[in-house]
């Protein structure tokens, strides 16, 4: 659970009592005395604590990439790298010329200290972060404040296809209304694409 490589040696044996408690990413192998051991393989547990009442898009997203549309990110569902899974055509929201922009509403108000936003970065490809996030809360649309601003940071060049979480916190606060604008990366004329699967609200 500490991102490195689990081994026979140091990484703690798997005993069912493990209770995570915050975004984690647990990494795991078989071992067996006289055998060479299994692949590693990686498994990522979010915190999502609120699921809005009612969710309503700001923009149209792109016309390729329209996923479950405004229910995309709160569905419980995270999307894949690779064009031959249904996860990459199915549960990635787009956005490129116009910004992602969602209304989320509470039917009573909740009380938030973090949000999350999981992306997919594929440099080659043009799949960037998003240049910004903005979330906007409070009792509704007339009275809402900033709460949080998440800017990622930019991919290298070159660097290998990735699942990435932006997330940040903030002075908790009761909301009954979100506004959560996600601005596509844009880079002189060019104008990157932005996918996101899924929203985190603790």
């Amino acid at each position: 659970t500490d991102g490195s490589e689990p081994d026979s040696i140091h990484a703690p044996v798997f005993n069912g009592n493990m209770v995570i408690q915050k975004n984690t990413t647990v990494k795991a192998k078989a071992v067996k005395d006289g055998w060479y051991s299994s692949d590693v393989i990686s498994f990522d547990f979010l915190k999502n604590t609120y699921i809005p009442d009612s969710v309503r898009l700001l923009y149209k997203l792109n016309e390729v990439h329209l996923a479950d549309g405004a229910n995309t990110f709160f569905n419980k569902k995270l999307g894949a790298i690779g064009a031959n899974n249904p996860a990459w055509a199915n549960f990635w929201a787009g956005a490129r010329s116009r910004d992602m922009g969602l209304v989320a509403m509470f039917n009573k108000p909740v009380t938030l200290s973090s949000f999350g936003l999981h992306y997919m970065v594929q440099e080659d490809n043009g799949i960037y972060p998003p240049g910004t996030v903005e979330v906007w809360g409070g009792e509704n649309e007339q009275h809402c404040k900033l709460l949080l601003t998440l800017r990622p940071p930019l991919p290298r060049k070159g660097e290998l296809p990735s699942l990435k979480l932006a997330e940040g916190s903030f002075k908790a606060q009761a909301v009954s209304y979100l506004r959560i604008i996600a601005k596509p990366h844009k880079e002189k004329k060019d104008e990157h694409l932005l996918l996101v699967d899924e929203m985190f609200l603790n």
